[in-house]
């Protein structure tokens, strides 16, 4: 009886089908960046996303992405883009097998940096 379980569920398993999807059906979605990034409805939500899952108090490693006060000083070092970019030459966030965000939300984020990081 167990035989007969065991045989039907490999069956089962491998008689499965994953659906197939044409590499050509993937839509394309054009990165669109404000002209004037916001701090609070932009550069917020991907950091939320990405590194507070980690770095809300008590963060990780002792750094917290909570307010915009404890961000500043790593988007105006330069660190918070060389991390989520993956940058070997510092320390990789999120750590892989993880992704960070997309390359539209870097160029967020480096707008809102060449912007002077505004609070807004």
């Amino acid at each position: 009886m167990k035989k007969l379980i065991v045989l039907s569920l490999i069956v089962t398993f491998f008689s499965c089908e994953k659906e197939h999807v044409s590499p050509n059906t993937t839509e394309y979605v054009p990165c669109v960046i404000s002209d004037s990034v916001s701090f609070q409805s932009e550069v917020f939500p991907i950091i939320t996303d990405y590194c507070m899952p980690c770095h809300s108090n008590p963060g990780a490693g002792g750094v917290n992405f909570d307010t915009y006060a404890e961000i500043l000083p790593f988007a105006l070092s330069g660190q918070l883009v060389q991390t989520l970019i993956h940058d070997t030459t510092g320390i990789i966030m999120p750590p892989l097998p993880s992704n960070g965000p997309d390359s539209c939300g870097v160029k967020i984020i480096k707008r809102w940096i060449d912007q002077g990081a505004l609070n807004n």
